[in-house]
């Protein structure tokens, strides 16, 4: 771990101290620091249904067990089902101190990490069947096939594959195909096309390449699916664990590694834990030793680190290690070197050295030395081990191949279009003393050539780069006869010259007196206006506090530390904490983070400066760096303050990623922003806020500690931070007796906080245009569908098609209102919105993070139900291209079930579609993904189908009544599917 993350994290223990008026830092201080940086801020206020609350109970007690059952894995440190982040819950895994030391992982510990992330995926199918698994795995499902891959295709840890490396060093190896640099293999789906068609039975490198590939794709999902076998069985025999942990997590929230290491003692005292055999599941848990009374061994030290030494096998604070397991710095290189698998700690940073870098870097902070040595760096290395990619081995890497001869102009008539590859000289001679060679080009003067080779009866176009005299070569092929061509070098048009020695200085002129005339817009030349600036925005006083922000508690929370600070700075500095230079706030656009940087500014009570990162970049190199230092400047002479930079990421992109003047200007001004930010004092008072909806573009200089110490996200709000926005905009509107915000926010699932004040305030304009005297819930609802759909359109003339529309939206809405697991019709009408001739509109019941496999099906099938309406009415040959937007929706929801969330017979394994770059698997497993996403397709198509021809009369009935009214509420079309047939109760959401 480097300084700067050392620093941050001491740094945030001073200021969790601080905020709660310690003296001093201790070791809970610590490791809430460290969960923070982990894991992010838990949010307290989120709301959480019993159903759901249950569901991530379970989930994370899947993980904490099979994690705690493992032999060769971490030690469980604590489990909740707080949400903190974008996860619900989490498992907090501490990895022991020999691990740490050696960076070493064995493939019992990469098979058991598969199997923990799978444990919370298979403890919901265990106790709420398939048909009810929710997405909430799909990141677990990331890390299981990535781990499976790099054991498959980087560590030669599968015997079908091999000892050996396939495709390069990327991350995606084969599965992304070419690399840039020409090598690699090629892209596999292609390939194994071209296998079909190969007459020649002999294999080739690259058919070699491909079969190690494909049996390297199916070795993964093999892996996976073992782990998962393995976990669920586990599981499965452990029920009494898995329900005791799950209802301890209900009702406290949070369950530590101590704890239930005493439910494991127990189950043992009892009986009742189940071990597998030695490959199934291995701990060294045994009724007789487990449930005997035992002490650690260092009873004095926190109890924050996983200590081996311990009989409970449980966190201590001891950097004890025996020495038998002790690597000396010599063998951890040597380790390092050959199997690339350290961490990003380098060997001189463990052990006894971190500990001396903690102990500087903490000297001027009220830190216990105890705490110091047994729980900060222990601590920071396993966040930096926790964190760690596996790289591939360098010594597995296979010999390059040969690198494409980039050369369009040497492309002649008769000649292959491809250079397939290079030669030397003295091998040339030896083709041409065969006679294999058939035409030779020569290019650049007569130093480079392109000979037509026959090679093992193929054509293939060899460039070969000549020494000096080339007399010897000329003779041999003019008594072959072989075909002889000279090209020479284009020459260069004189008049150009001429032109271009004239243009350059008019071009200089006509600039200057262009910078002249923006006022010295351009970058303050001497004597051509003053020097450029940016468009700043300073405000003495925003007027906005925390309260004119409403939704976003946790955000408000984040930075509630820096108001305390600006506030009451000595709080803090008593215990060493320092001020965070930067917070980057990301979130969707219109979440309110530019609303956020100003109620921060005006809850401190402090100066607002404002700019756009757009405005920083001109044409000119060195404009931008040059407004960087202007705003800055000024930011220093207004301390304390905060500087707020809108869309960073138009400036803070990964440096190295463009071409052009542009980029090395974007990069001058970046470079600028990371000098000003590290030229701050530790408590100067003026603090960098940055927003972005593009994080994950952003230069990871710009993010590492020192520089942006917090990141805030602004997410979309839920239901209840709906209301409270709601609440906030309608401060000024009339609203008519009988509107409740709550019933608004229901149906606004998705609206940012931009989104409701727009929806109020065209709320209002239709009011004023009906001269009503206040807003009733019928503008609302015009103006939501406005909002969504667009502006409401001419009326149907034609009865054909209005007849057609009403049977096909009268089929989304049955299918919809007779599913259990689907969302509640709204409202169903044939008013045209947009490129919508008719639509039909559903209100889940609350903000669903979590959509089990049966809600996906139903919205599935609630989608398919117009195009199975026209089937059935109209006759399959009369169906339209009405569904086509439906059958978008299909494709997406269903591709997603397979390839992200593990619903489908192809498995739990994340897979790629590869971006730009094309699908990154196989043709075998891109036609099991199409036949997965038809299954799941034709299934729920025939569902709606079936419901549908059990309910003819009823369809024709709502048909009829849309054509005749072309509005129908959901509460009317619930009194007329209720004369037909018993509506199902609708099953609460996750």
């Amino acid at each position: 771990m480097s300084g700067a993350d050392l620093a941050n994290l001491l740094n945030e223990g001073a200021i969790v101290a601080a905020r709660q008026n310690k003296a001093e830092i201790d070791a809970d201080d610590i490791a809430n620091a460290l969960e923070r940086i982990a894991i992010g801020l838990e949010k307290k206020d989120a709301v959480m249904s019993e159903k759901k609350k249950k569901l991530v109970a379970y989930h994370e007690a899947g993980h904490a067990i099979l994690g705690a059952l493992m032999n060769d894995y971490d030690v469980v440190a604590k489990i909740s089902i707080v949400p903190r982040g974008p996860a619900g819950g989490v498992t907090i895994f501490m990895p022991s101190e020999e691990r740490l030391n050696s960076g070493l992982y064995s493939k019992e510990f990469l098979e058991n990490r598969m199997c923990v992330a799978l444990g919370g995926r298979i403890a919901e199918e265990i106790i709420n069947g398939r048909d009810n698994v929710t997405t909430g795995a799909s990141n677990d499902f990331q890390q299981c096939t990535q781990v499976a891959k790099q054991m498959v295709m980087t560590l030669g840890m599968s015997p079908e594959v091999g000892q050996r490396l396939l495709g390069g060093q990327q991350q995606g190896g084969p599965f992304m195909g070419r690399d840039f640099m020409g090598q690699g293999a090629p892209p596999i789906s292609q390939q194994l096309k071209q296998l079909v068609d190969v007459e020649d039975n002999s294999p080739t490198p690259q058919d070699e390449q491909i079969q190690y590939s494909v049996a390297a794709l199916e070795r993964v999902k093999r892996i996976v699916d073992e782990q998962y076998q393995r976990g669920t069985q586990l599981l499965r025999d452990n029920m009494f664990l898995l329900d005791e942990l799950a209802k301890m997590l209900m009702d406290q929230e949070k369950v530590s590694g101590e704890e239930l290491m005493k439910l494991i003692n127990k189950a043992a005292a009892e009986g009742k834990l189940v071990m597998g055999n030695s490959r199934m599941a291995v701990a060294a848990y045994t009724g007789q030793v487990v449930a005997k009374k035992t002490k650690c061994v260092h009873p004095d030290k926190p109890m924050m680190f996983a200590c081996a030494d311990c009989p409970r096998r449980g966190f201590c604070g001891s950097t004890a290690k025996p020495p038998s397991d002790r690597l000396s710095r010599d063998a951890k290189r040597s380790a390092i070197a050959r199997y690339g698998l350290a961490s990003d700690v380098e060997p001189e940073s463990t052990g006894e050295q971190v500990m001396q870098k903690v102990e500087e870097m903490a000297k001027d902070m009220s830190v216990p030395s105890s705490v110091v040595k047994s729980v900060a760096a222990s601590t920071l290395v396993a966040l930096c081990a926790s964190a760690a990619p596996l790289p591939a081995a360098a010594d597995d890497l296979p010999p390059p191949q040969m690198q494409p001869f980039g050369a369009p102009q040497m492309q002649q008539p008769g000649a292959p279009a491809r250079i397939s590859g290079r030669v030397t000289y003295s091998r040339l001679l030896e083709f041409v003393d065969e006679g294999s060679v058939k035409r030779v080009d020569f290019y650049d003067l007569g130093k480079t050539a392109v000979a037509l080779v026959n090679v093992a009866g193929r054509e293939q176009q060899l460039v070969c780069d000549l020494p000096g005299a080339t007399t010897g070569l000329i003779e041999k092929l003019t008594a072959k006869n072989i075909s002889i061509e000279v090209h020479q070098p284009d020459k260069p048009n004189p008049f150009l010259g001429v032109l271009g020695d004239i243009a350059f200085p008019l071009l200089v002129i006509g600039g200057l007196l262009f910078l002249r005339s923006r006022g010295g817009g351009g970058g303050g030349i001497p004597g051509f206006g003053n020097q450029g600036k940016a468009k700043i925005m300073i405000q003495p006083e925003t007027g906005v506090k925390f309260e004119n922000v409403a939704g976003i508690d946790e955000a408000k929370e984040e930075l509630m530390e820096i108001v305390d600070f600006l506030k009451a700075p000595e709080r803090f500095v008593k215990v060493g904490a320092k001020i965070p230079r930067g917070v980057l706030l990301t979130g969707p656009p219109g979440t309110g983070k530019t609303l956020m940087a100003k109620a921060l500014a005006g809850e401190s009570g402090v100066p607002f400066i404002q700019s756009s990162a757009s405005e920083f970049i001109e044409l000119f190199v060195g404009v931008g760096a040059s407004r960087v230092r202007d705003i800055f400047k000024q930011a220093k002479e207004k301390a304390p303050c905060i500087v707020f930079i809108d869309e960073i990421d138009a400036i803070g992109r990964q440096r190295g990623a463009g071409m052009g003047g542009g980029n090395d200007e974007r990069e001058q001004t970046l470079n600028q922003i990371l000098t000003e930010m590290d030229g701050f004092e530790g408590n100067s008072g003026v603090i960098v806020v940055a927003a972005t909806n593009r994080s994950d573009i952003l230069d990871s200089a710009l993010l590492r500690p020192g520089r942006f110490d917090r990141r805030v996200a602004v997410s979309l709000p839920d239901v209840k931070g709906r209301e409270q926005i709601l609440q906030v905009h309608v401060k000024n509107k009339k609203l008519a007796e009988g509107i409740t915000l709550t019933d608004i926010a229901k149906r606004t699932a998705g609206f940012s906080g931009a989104d409701l004040e727009n929806l109020m305030n065209e709320s209002a304009i239709l009011t004023a245009r009906r001269n009503k005297k206040a807003i009733t819930m019928d503008e609302i609802n015009d103006a939501t569908d406005r909002v969504i759909a667009g502006l409401e359109g001419r009326a149907l003339q034609d009865n054909a098609s209005k007849k057609l529309i009403a049977y096909h939206e009268a089929g989304h809405a049955i299918v919809g209102t007779l599913l259990p697991y689907h969302d509640p019709v709204n409202k169903v009408t044939l008013v045209p919105r947009g490129q919508a001739k008719g639509l039909t509109w559903f209100t889940p019941g609350e903000d669903q993070s979590l959509i089990s496999a049966a809600m996906l099906k139903a919205r599935i099938a609630g989608a398919l139900g117009g195009r199975a309406a026209e089937q059935l009415v109209f006759g399959s040959g009369q169906v339209t291209t009405g569904a086509g937007g439906d059958l978008q929706q299909v494709e997406r929801m269903a591709r997603s079930m397979v390839t992200q969330f593990g619903m489908s017979e192809v498995g739990s394994i994340a897979i790629d579609d590869g971006g730009f770059m094309g699908p990154n698997y196989s043709e075998d497993l891109s036609k099991k993904i199409d036949e997965a996403i038809k299954s799941i397709s034709d299934e729920c198509y025939l569902n709606a189908l079936t419901i549908l021809m059990k309910n003819r009369a009823c369809l024709d009935r709502v048909a009829d009544e849309l054509c005749e009214f072309e509005t129908i509420t959901g509460d009317r079309l619930k009194e007329l599917v209720a004369e037909y047939t018993e509506i199902p109760e609708k099953m609460a959401a996750v």
